[in-house]
């Protein structure tokens, strides 16, 4: 498996069905990269979360370039 796809997978773990802060889901995925010896980067993490927004896997509210003013949820059905 991919770093990327791994770096994935980790931001969608941390997702939920509310709405939580994009710094928060940044912070929380680098420090299980870290535990898991996966080097990334807090800007690299953002554009793999925004393309999860793209892809529809996740929504997104505010500016995702604003993390501590946008927030990311898991879809809603």
């Amino acid at each position: 498996m991919s770093e990327n796809s791994e770096i994935e997978k980790i931001i969608l773990s941390f997702s939920k069905n509310d709405w939580l802060k994009t710094a928060m889901i940044l912070a929380e995925t680098l420090r299980e990269c870290d535990a898991r010896n996966i080097e990334t980067t807090y800007e690299e993490i953002a554009v793999k979360l925004g393309k999860l927004c793209d892809l529809k896997q996740l929504e997104s509210r505010g500016d995702l370039a604003n993390w501590r003013h946008s927030e990311v949820r898991l879809p809603q059905t």
